[in-house]
């Protein structure tokens, strides 16, 4: 269960209780259609990148552009095929495609973060992360800097501050936001940018839009293996 994924084990009942979950496009559009409406939409698996899909991603890009809060997350960079996702975020209006993929340390990004979410956030934290490129600077959450390498037991530390690009981002789509959280290994300060912090998703009440199949293993010659 994403959830689980998300929130520490005390918070799991009262989270879970507020979720609601669909695996099948008609579902999907008919959770979307309800009112009250979700308080955001958590896009777990990459599956709106397919074809057969993009009704209801059409779905999803209409509740956002209303007012709604819409992120991308979870398994959705484990398992999207690079190419898929600039056609994906075009259709948002949005320039963002497939970047890096490595694990370094982030810099929290104070043009982006209001005063009242930095302080629920570390200033620096490291995550290992597929990237899209392409961000606006006040769309990222948090971003390379000066001090950021690969950190990898592989490839040598490298600086890789590369402008656009972030593992971690919000973007304004008509009156909503549009996120994208790249992180593939559910990171601590992940789930606590989840919980605590506003606008980017309070995932007490929200709609998932799950994984198809719950028993999958990523595209194995997607990305170069960049350490743990």
């Amino acid at each position: 269960m994403v959830w689980r994924e998300l929130c520490p084990a005390s918070q799991g009942p009262r989270v879970k209780s507020g979720l609601s979950a669909s695996r099948k496009p008609n579902s999907a559009i008919e959770l979307l259609a309800q009112r009250p409406e979700p308080s955001a939409i958590l896009v777990t698996d990459e599956v709106l990148t397919l074809p057969e899909n993009r009704a209801v991603w059409k779905a999803v890009l209409e509740y956002v552009r209303r007012g709604g809060t819409a992120v991308i997350m979870g398994h959705f960079p484990s398992f999207v095929r690079p190419n898929h996702l600039k056609p994906f975020f075009s259709q948002a209006g949005l320039n963002w495609e497939s970047g890096s993929y490595q694990r370094t340390t982030l810099a929290l990004n104070p043009a982006a973060v209001s005063v009242a979410n930095a302080e629920k956030l570390p200033q620096r934290y490291s995550q290992k992360a597929v990237f899209v490129k392409n961000v606006a600077p006040g769309d990222m959450w948090y971003k390379t800097d000066d001090d950021s390498v690969v950190q990898s037991m592989v490839f040598p530390a490298t600086k890789v501050n590369i402008a656009g690009e972030t593992a971690v981002a919000l973007a304004k789509v008509g009156t909503g936001k549009l996120g994208y959280v790249g992180d593939v290994n559910a990171e601590e300060v992940t789930r606590r940018l989840f919980i605590n912090t506003s606008p980017f998703v309070s995932v007490s009440a929200s709609t998932i839009l799950r994984p198809t199949s719950p028993f999958r293993l990523p595209f194995q010659d997607k990305h170069p293996d960049s350490g743990e």
